[in-house]
């Protein structure tokens, strides 16, 4: 299973971007769970470090009882967001910070999945490159398997176009390393 995760508030070019791309994968038969943080009731994280030792203080929410599991069971993790202010938007870094919920689970799983990211944004190619190597470190710290093809950035102009070849590319890459680690 694949793992995509919409990384913005709102519906709109990343939602294009993760629309366009979960039809393809589709059509290709792959497995796909979708997180849309646009629409999903997560708490902030209370930084208090209690789901360390025992259950997050929000066992209610749609982290713990939709995304927790997904994510500790996924074989990939493919995540599309927007640059705001060199950063992810607000939404998929309260989901980072409620994945450290996850992190003495996962280091007991022995499973690395395969983690790769598309980042774009109305800004310059700097700030789009601090959002994604963000990103990375934060799939360093969960201990994924980082793939390097699987990381694009992309800076938007005024009438962004879905680039085709882009996506064909992220979905040959996405079969070919989810076959790989089927292997």
């Amino acid at each position: 299973m694949l793992t995509i995760i919409h990384g913005s508030h709102r519906h709109g070019y990343s939602w294009e971007i993760t629309d366009t791309l979960c039809k393809e994968l589709n059509l290709r038969k792959v497995d796909i769970a979708m997180i849309d943080l646009s629409i999903a009731n997560i708490g902030f994280c209370c930084g208090t470090q209690v789901c360390q030792e025992t259950e997050c203080i929000y066992n209610q929410d749609d982290f713990s009882r939709k995304y927790k599991e997904q994510i500790i069971n996924t074989d990939g993790i493919f995540v599309i967001t927007p640059t705001y202010f060199n950063m992810p938007p607000a939404k998929l870094k309260n989901f980072i910070d409620r994945t450290n919920a996850l992190l003495p689970i996962i280091e007991n799983t022995r499973k690395h999945p395969l983690f790769g990211v598309y980042v774009c944004g109305e800004a310059d190619e700097e700030s789009i490159n601090c959002n994604l190597n963000l990103l990375r470190q934060y799939a360093t710290i969960m201990d994924w398997n980082i793939i390097e093809k699987l990381c694009f950035m992309e800076c938007l102009s005024d009438t962004p176009e879905i680039n085709r070849n882009k996506i064909n590319a992220i979905v040959e890459s996405i079969c070919m390393e989810l076959q790989l680690k089927g292997e």
